[in-house]
């Protein structure tokens, strides 16, 4: 499922453009990591391409994933929007980072062991 929307001209709907809207949970330096990607050449490219319109920032709520591993990382999400959010600061939803962040132990790893 995608969080992209039809992207509209004049109100008329551009078949080969869609709107994104990052979250407001985002932190600033993931949103430096996917602008960074976004812009690199796609080293497979498909026939079919479509232009990414970069809206406003959506307010929505971080979205519970069962596989553990693959939980937002703390450094993924805003300091102070999970202060303003607080039953979103558990391991159902944001994990710890990890050695790549300077922590001791990786929280996959850790729950792999359980």
């Amino acid at each position: 499922m995608s969080d992209d929307e039809d992207y509209y001209e004049n109100g008329v709907l551009v078949k080969d453009k869609y709107l994104t809207k990052a979250p407001t949970y985002r932190s600033s330096e993931f949103t430096k990591l996917i602008t960074t990607i976004d812009g690199l050449p796609d080293p497979s490219p498909s026939g079919q391409s479509n232009e990414r319109i970069r809206g406003e920032l959506k307010e929505q709520d971080i979205r519970k994933v069962k596989a553990f591993g693959d939980r937002a990382r703390r450094w993924m999400v805003r300091d102070d929007w999970l202060k303003e959010h607080p039953q979103f600061d558990c391991e159902a939803y944001v994990i710890d980072n990890g050695p790549a962040w300077g922590e001791d132990t990786d929280p996959v790893k850790e729950e792999q062991k359980r």
